[in-house]
């Protein structure tokens, strides 16, 4: 299966940064999800959500956030978050 580079960063904090199979996250108007060459997009993710993503050998991971922004360009993708307070 195509992969592509995760970066998940917080602001002091490096979440994941490596190979992903695919990422799913929740906007203001509706889930999106991504794998690799998936096109550019650049969005808010929604408040109190979370980011899923699947990593390179398929394992699914969870990140509980406040809030955060999402880019996707040249098969990597970047999310800045801020982490759910329990979660920091």
């Amino acid at each position: 299966m195509q992969t592509f580079v995760l970066t998940i960063v917080s602001a002091t904090t490096v979440h994941f940064d490596d190979e992903a199979r695919s990422c799913r996250v929740s906007t203001p108007t509706g889930e999106v999800g991504f794998e690799a060459r998936h096109e550019p997009f650049l969005g808010a993710l929604q408040q109190n959500s979370e980011v899923r993503f699947r990593d390179a050998i398929g394992q699914e991971h969870v990140l509980p956030i406040e809030s955060g922004l999402l880019s996707f360009r040249d098969n990597r993708c970047t999310v800045t978050v801020e982490p759910r307070r329990d979660e920091r």
